[in-house]
């Protein structure tokens, strides 16, 4: 992490049901020289003010369906918190985009250095979560359909699996339960990211890449 992210303001939205909860992290990091551009208890409120401030970091409480927020701002810093969340559910925001996870058993210091982490693009994994991660990896097949070292994430590999059968935005939205807007998004990174410009050269780039990347894998 540079001098420069280490020192710059970092701007968070904080999700969480509880008011008190919020009040409390939302002091305690402005004490600490964070800025808290949003609070919010409400998922849908907190994609508005994600989109709205272009926050460093959303800093969203697991229990609180963090997964559908994390789905729906995908170019979004999102971290996960929660007081008790067992693995299966840590590891559910993990694939669906989050940042990492932090226990809310944290103090406070540690908290802002993991957001500043995150917000620099570091992963935070939970040491306790390791074991689990391990067994997730080993879950995964040897040639599964999407390349291990592929720049594309999975769930952009599945808009393009979608985009195949020549399913269109809405379609794909219904399919994989977001909104059309966030399938957009992902549209659009997957263009950029293959160097493509429609959706058609972003299908055929895939497959030719698909062989290439899973050979590299071998």
């Amino acid at each position: 992490m540079t001098a420069t992210t280490l020192d710059r303001v970092l701007r968070v939205v904080l999700v969480d049901p509880d008011p008190l909860v919020r009040r409390f992290v939302r002091n305690e990091l402005k004490a600490h020289g964070i800025v808290v551009a949003g609070d919010t208890g409400s998922c849908q409120e907190a994609v508005c003010l994600a989109r709205y401030h272009h926050p460093d970091v959303v800093l969203c409480e697991l229990q609180l369906d963090a997964v559908a927020v994390i789905r729906e701002l995908p170019d979004t810093t999102v971290v996960a918190f929660s007081a008790d969340a067992e693995p299966a559910r840590i590891l559910e925001a993990l694939r669906a985009g989050a940042q990492g996870f932090v226990s809310k058993d944290v103090e406070i210091p540690a908290l802002t250095h993991v957001l500043r982490r995150a917000a620099a693009g570091e992963a935070i994994i939970p040491r306790a979560l390791g074991a689990a991660m391990l067994e997730q990896l080993r879950r995964v097949p040897d040639r599964g359909w999407r390349p291990l070292h592929s720049q594309l994430t999975t769930r952009e590999w599945e808009i393009i699996e979608l985009l195949e059968t020549g399913a269109d935005t809405h379609t794909i939205a219904c399919r994989l339960v977001l909104s059309d807007a966030t399938v957009y998004s992902h549209i659009k990174n997957i263009l950029r990211k293959l160097r493509v410009h429609s959706r058609e050269q972003a299908v055929h780039a895939a497959r030719s890449l698909r062989p290439v990347e899973v050979h590299a894998a071998a």
